[in-house]
């Protein structure tokens, strides 16, 4: 199986996280009430990657909205130790 190529960004300045799941070139963002966006293929509908908005607020809050168990991957085990704060 091939591993997922993942692009993590932080912006710490508007507290927001950017995580891009391969090539997102030709996606489109499908917002949700829950400060998460989804960015999915125009074509596929598969998931490219997502945003989410006051991410360490909602970190400490313990009010992290939750991703679809099909990126196979989790916020605490492989997002969280590679930001930096």
């Amino acid at each position: 199986m091939n591993k997922m190529k993942i692009n993590i960004d932080y912006d710490k300045r508007f507290d927001t996280l950017y995580v891009a799941l391969g090539n997102k070139s030709n996606s489109y963002g499908d917002d949700s009430s829950d400060g998460i966006i989804l960015m999915r293929d125009l074509i596929t509908d598969a998931i490219t990657g997502f945003t989410i908005l006051s991410f360490f607020k909602k970190y400490h809050s313990n009010s992290l909205p939750k991703l679809p168990d099909s990126l196979g991957f989790s916020i605490e085990k492989d997002i969280i130790p590679k930001i930096k704060q």
